[in-house]
């Protein structure tokens, strides 16, 4: 199936924007309801069982992160996933510079 497909041609979330840094979890709620959802909305929630990004998910489900964000906004919005965001680069200084290199270096080996 197309990635398209899985978010009905949206590209962009419904709600909030959710940044490709954030991490999700399941709700109790989540975990009771899991079993009535879509496949590809029921492995988000069963992978959120521990924290986890966005971008573990978009691999996970071979799609692009956007499709990710879209289909984890849609869990978010439903009340089945939270979503944790990142905190401010001001609040932290930022990333070091190996920090970055090393991150270039994967996406790179890619």
């Amino acid at each position: 199936m197309p990635a398209y497909a899985l978010t009905n041609g949206r590209t962009r979330p419904r709600g909030r924007d959710t940044p490709i840094e954030s991490l999700v979890s399941v709700t109790e709620y989540g975990r009771r309801g899991a079993a009535a959802l879509e496949i590809e909305y029921r492995r988000i929630v069963e992978m959120g069982d521990q924290l986890i990004s966005l971008m573990e998910i978009g691999y996970a489900l071979g799609v692009p992160v956007g499709v990710a964000r879209v289909l984890v906004s849609d869990l978010a919005e439903s009340g089945h996933l939270v979503v944790h965001a990142p905190p401010p680069v001001a609040a932290y200084g930022g990333p070091s510079q190996e920090i970055l290199e090393r991150l270039l270096d994967g996406l790179r080996a890619c």
